[in-house]
C-alpha cells in the first residue's frame, strides 16, 4: 500500500512537472508567434503610412496651399519684374526718340540758316545791275559771318551727338551713316565759304562792282549749294534721320509667361546638369 501511494505521489510529481513544461513550451511559441505577427503589421504599416500620409485630406491641403503659394508668388514676381523692365525699356526708348527727333530738328535749323545766309550774300550777285549796294551788302556779309560762326559750334555738337544717338555697326555704308552726311554737308560749305570770301575781297577791291567773272563764279556756287547740298546731302540726311526714328519707335513688349519661365537662370542651370 505505501508502494502504491508513493509510485502515484511520483506519477503525479511528473505529470505536473511535465504539463509546467508544456505550458511553458506553449507561451514560448505563443510570444515568438506573438513577436513575428508585431514584426508583419509594423513592416506592414510602414509601407503604407507614407501612402496614407499622403491621401489625407489635410495632407492634400496642406500640399496644395504650399504650391499654390510658391507657384503665385513666382507668377507674380515674374510678372512685377516683366512690367518693370518693359516699363524702363519704354522709358528709355522713349528718352532715346526725344533725343533723335531734337538732334533731327537741330541739324535742321543748323543748315537752314547758313543756308539762308549764303544765299543771301550770292544773289545780289546775279543781279543784271553790275554795281550792288555797299552797305546791304556789308550787312549781309556780317550776317553771313555770324551764321558760319554759329554753324561751326552746333554741327559740332551734332556731329558728336549723332555718334551717340545715331550710331550705327561698322563697317556700315556711308548714306546709312548720319554723322558721316552731316560731315560732307559740312565740308561742302567750308569749300564754298573760301570762294565767297575771295569773292567779296575782291567785290571791295572793285568799290562793290561785279565782273562777269564774279557772276559766273557766284552762280557755280549757288549751283551746288541749291543741288548738292540742299537737294541731295540734306534730303538724304533727314531721310535716314527720320526712317531710324521710325524704326526705333516700336513699343518694347515682354515676353511670354512659359518662354520666360523656361529662359530663367535656375531653369537653364538644369538642363546642364
Amino acid at each position: 500500500m505505501l508502494d502504491f501511494l508513493r509510485r502515484r505521489r511520483n506519477e503525479t510529481y511528473l505529470e505536473k512537472r511535465e504539463r509546467a513544461d508544456l505550458l511553458a513550451s506553449i507561451r514560448t511559441e505563443l510570444k515568438s508567434q506573438d513577436a513575428i505577427k508585431k514584426d508583419v503589421l509594423s513592416e506592414l504599416v510602414s509601407r503604407r503610412t507614407p501612402q496614407r500620409f499622403l491621401q489625407h485630406p489635410a495632407t492634400l491641403l496642406l500640399l496644395g496651399s504650399i504650391l499654390t503659394g510658391f507657384v503665385g508668388t513666382y507668377v507674380a514676381h515674374y510678372w512685377q519684374s516683366e512690367e518693370w523692365n518693359r516699363q524702363q525699356a519704354f522709358l528709355a526708348n522713349q528718352h532715346s526718340l526725344k533725343e533723335k527727333y531734337q538732334i533731327a530738328n537741330d541739324a535742321a535749323k543748323a543748315i537752314g540758316e547758313i543756308h539762308a545766309a549764303t544765299l543771301a550774300v550770292l544773289a545780289p550777285m546775279q543781279d543784271n545791275d553790275p554795281k550792288i549796294p555797299r552797305k546791304e551788302q556789308e550787312d549781309r556779309l556780317r550776317e553771313w559771318t555770324k551764321a558760319k560762326a554759329n554753324w561751326r559750334v552746333k554741327s559740332s555738337i551734332l556731329l558728336a551727338e549723332m555718334a551717340v544717338q545715331y550710331s550705327v555697326s561698322n563697317p556700315s555704308p556711308r548714306s546709312e551713316n548720319a554723322r558721316e552726311l552731316l560731315a560732307d554737308i559740312y565740308d561742302n560749305y567750308h569749300l564754298r565759304d573760301v570762294d565767297i570770301v575771295n569773292m567779296m575781297e575782291e567785290l571791295r577791291k572793285r568799290k562793290w562792282r561785279r565782273t562777269d567773272a564774279m557772276k559766273r563764279n557766284a552762280a557755280t556756287i549757288l549751283d551746288t549749294l541749291n543741288s548738292t547740298i540742299k537737294d541731295q546731302q540734306t534730303k538724304d540726311l533727314m531721310d535716314l534721320m527720320a526712317r531710324r526714328i521710325r524704326e526705333d519707335s516700336t513699343v518694347p513688349t515682354s515676353v511670354g509667361l512659359f518662354r520666360g519661365l523656361w529662359t530663367t537662370p535656375a531653369f537653364r542651370s538644369r538642363q546642364k546638369q
